[in-house]
């Protein structure tokens, strides 16, 4: 059903369905939990879509229906084998520019820093069910399109940018590859941090 533009279309416009799909990624049931992320995938592959979920979560939402929030939880979670689809949730959410400040306030209200991001994204082998969180590298990116991401990116004291450096060269993923290099090239609008980057 979400597969289909008319499916799609209809989900969009049913706010409390937007939000009951997102308490279902966290049914006890695998089967249904898994089937309502990739619903949840689909709904925000397309602007419109990502901008109704978004309008469907409140920043004082319990935190079982934003989809942010439950997002983050299972890109943290080592246990979790939601997390490549929930990625793949949160690269669709910030793809329209529109969104991005939106989801970066969603993102620091849901109880983790960025710096715990960045470091789940750098350490191989967190996920302890097999996904790889390959696509915050286009969460990233996405981001950097934001000045208050690239200010984060951009402290000398974190250095957050040697950290994603590496991956760059990363020969396993494009997904992954890609999105740092569109990080970085987004920082690069920062013309007074052009020698610090040099």
């Amino acid at each position: 059903f979400t597969g289909s533009n008319d499916g799609k279309s209809l989900l969009r416009e049913q706010v409390e369905v937007l939000r009951s799909l997102t308490s279902l990624t966290q049914d006890d049931s695998d089967v249904i939990a898994k089937d309502a992320c990739l619903a949840l995938v689909n709904i925000s592959a397309d602007e419109a879509g990502a901008r109704a979920l978004l309008s469907a979560t409140q920043s004082d939402d319990n935190k079982q229906n934003n989809v942010v929030a439950v997002m983050m939880k299972f890109v943290m979670d080592a246990e979790s084998s939601l997390a490549d689809p929930a990625c793949m949730v949160l690269s669709n959410l910030t793809r329209p520019s529109a969104n991005i400040e939106r989801v970066i306030e969603l993102v620091q209200s849901c109880g983790f820093t960025l710096d715990q991001v960045v470091t789940v994204f750098t350490k191989q082998g967190h996920n302890k069910k097999g996904a790889n969180l390959h696509y915050l590298g286009p969460v990233f990116s996405n981001l950097s399109q934001s000045i208050t991401f690239r200010k984060y990116l951009m402290d000398k004291e974190r250095c957050v940018i040697q950290r994603l450096l590496p991956f760059t060269e990363y020969e396993a993923s494009h997904v992954r590859r890609g999105g740092i290099v569109g990080t970085l090239r987004n920082c690069c609008f920062d013309i007074e941090c052009h020698d610090w980057l040099q």
